[in-house]
């Protein structure tokens, strides 16, 4: 018999509802696409990434995953969204949310700051040049709403 003295509560404690909310992947708004990317790094020889494109219902119109090569985790992360922006080329939406659960290089996406993310300046330098003609936003999610790109990024590599 299992005494429930010794059980605990696993599930994830939420003080409000919009923590709770933001714990959930969410489709974009119409006519938007939104972009789930996510980097792995074990070694410079030993890196990956993985991008997910939904459209405004949720469905997954592509995937995009393999091995990169990054001296460093910043430069993981970054390289994944280089290696999507190939694929959002083939898609006429031009208003795209990109998520990423690695909050340093939103906020250095987000404010130019690339200060922030010194060893991957200039592969932040290339995304603002290849994303002029977007209405791109980037915003941090937790890693539970980037659970698919997470997935598929360590898919191949360790």
């Amino acid at each position: 018999m299992i005494s429930q003295a010794g059980l605990q509560d696993s599930s994830p404690q939420h003080s409000s509802l919009s923590e709770m909310a933001s714990s959930f992947w969410e489709a974009p708004k119409a006519r938007k696409l939104k972009m789930n990317v996510d980097g792995s790094f074990l070694s410079p020889e030993n890196s990956g990434f993985s991008t997910v494109l939904r459209n405004d219902v949720g469905s997954v119109i592509a995937t995009v995953f393999g091995k990169s090569i990054a001296s460093s985790p910043i430069q993981a992360e970054v390289m994944v969204i280089l290696n999507s922006l190939e694929v959002l080329s083939m898609y006429k939406e031009k208003n795209i949310d990109v998520e990423s659960n690695c909050q340093i290089l939103v906020q250095a996406l987000k404010t130019g700051n690339l200060d922030l993310v010194s060893d991957a300046n200039f592969l932040c330098m290339d995304i603002k040049l290849l994303t002029e003609e977007l209405t791109i936003s980037f915003n941090h999610v937790n890693r539970s709403c980037n659970a698919a790109a997470h997935m598929l990024a360590k898919r191949d590599i360790g």
